[in-house]
């Protein structure tokens, strides 16, 4: 029931969403029309779904979710593999995440943190490169004593871990 809702915040944070299933064309179509999702597979075997999974890796990242052991082989062939909190134990493994709610809301969640996340790494790379690129030269040069080229690099590893710690406080306002 609160499929349209993630399909509709997905397609907002700009994913193509697609349905990859093995029932019948008339079942997937009307679920998918139902749905408004870019794309629809139907009568998929397991080993299809890693075809058009790779396929679909060709043109951008893809993000696989999955809840019974037919998706096992698919979660693994995606970028990022979700599985669903009651996905049989082997899709469980088979997946980079697994979503402990049987909830699909915990999806758009879930990608927004990952957003959210990579880009505090970028964060920290970029000032980390900076240090290192200006500071350890100058250390190195003699122009600074070894005392402050202590404290400066405390305040580098400082900064990466409060940085970080940012987080936390994005987490807590994210919906879910």
């Amino acid at each position: 029931e609160e499929a349209p809702e993630v399909v509709r915040r997905l397609k907002g944070m700009g994913f193509k969403v697609g349905i990859i299933s093995g029932d019948s064309e008339e079942n997937v179509r009307r679920v998918a029309e139902a749905l408004g999702v870019d794309m629809h597979f139907s009568g998929v075997l397991p080993e299809e779904k890693v075809g058009i999974i790779s396929r679909m890796r060709e043109k951008g990242g893809v993000v696989f979710v999955g809840d019974g052991i037919n998706d096992a082989k698919a979660l693994t062939e995606a970028d990022i593999g979700v599985a669903m909190g009651s996905a049989m134990d082997i899709s469980a493994l088979a997946g980079d995440a697994v979503l402990l709610k049987n909830d699909l809301r915990g999806i758009p969640f879930f990608m927004e943190l990952l957003r959210k996340s990579h880009a505090k790494v970028v964060q920290n790379l970029f000032w980390a490169f900076v240090y290192n690129t200006t500071l350890i030269p100058v250390a190195a040069l003699g122009k600074v004593s070894p005392e402050m080229g202590a404290f400066a690099m405390s305040v580098s590893s400082l900064s990466v871990v409060l940085n970080s710690l940012h987080l936390k406080r994005i987490f807590a306002r994210l919906e879910f």
